[in-house]
């Protein structure tokens, strides 16, 4: 009979040991838990497909956005490159007008002053015509009064001579009675017809000098009266 061998009773330690833990086995390949026997695993669910519209429209997202991102640099450019430089040159020919337009006004002014002074020297001038006009009328009656009254003293010289019995010095006062009716003739064109008759009278004087002395006389003596009349004629103009 065999003797049971008792096993020596161990005395309880008086501390507690810690309730044990339940341990999660992990997976050696991936390092994450396993799930317990008793628990259900639970699949994520499987994306869908992208559908073809939707990657259209993701592409021509991504088109648009490569587009405006190209015509924004191309702006930039075209602006750095051409259009900052035009801005510039439209500052620069903004103030070259404005400066053209302050000499136009200035030229104005000036141009407006000159025309005041040239109106007024038009004026002046127009002033200085009408004198010139007048003197040179005054100058034109002088003289044509001096040749009338020239021939009016030979005239008269003429007269004397014949009351002298000098009939040489009487011709020779009559030709220049003769030189002076041709520059009066000249001058008073209107007169032509009395300078005809004035030439005759002259004539028949000259021809009746020595033959007939007291015709000569009536001749010089209505020659004289026609020298009057002119005088009187041109000194009322």
């Amino acid at each position: 009979m065999t003797e049971e061998i008792k096993q020596p009773e161990t005395q309880p330690s008086s501390e507690a040991s810690p309730p044990p833990q339940d341990t999660v086995p992990l997976n050696a390949a991936t390092g994450a838990a396993e799930p317990s026997p008793g628990q259900e695993t639970s699949e994520a669910p499987e994306k869908k497909p992208e559908s073809r519209f939707k990657r259209f429209l993701r592409r021509l997202l991504w088109t648009l956005v490569g587009v405006f991102v190209v015509f924004a640099a191309g702006f930039i450019t075209a602006w750095m490159i051409f259009y900052r430089p035009l801005e510039a040159q439209k500052r620069s020919l903004e103030q070259q007008l404005q400066q053209i337009q302050e000499e136009k006004a200035a030229l104005e002014v000036t141009k407006a002053d000159l025309e005041t002074k040239l109106q007024d020297a038009q004026a002046r001038l127009a002033d200085l015509e009408d004198q010139a006009k007048t003197i040179a009328a005054e100058r034109d009656q002088a003289q044509t009064l001096q040749y009338l009254l020239s021939a009016l003293a030979d005239t008269y010289a003429a007269q004397l001579a014949l009351d002298a019995e000098n009939p040489t010095s009487a011709r020779l006062h009559l030709s220049n009675v003769q030189a002076s009716l041709r520059l009066l003739a000249e001058r008073l064109p209107e007169q032509k017809e009395v300078f005809t008759e004035m030439n005759q009278r002259v004539d028949k004087a000259m021809q009746t000098l020595t033959t007939s002395p007291l015709t000569a006389q009536g001749e010089l003596t209505a020659l004289a009266d026609y020298f009057l009349q002119l005088k009187n004629l041109i000194t009322k103009k």
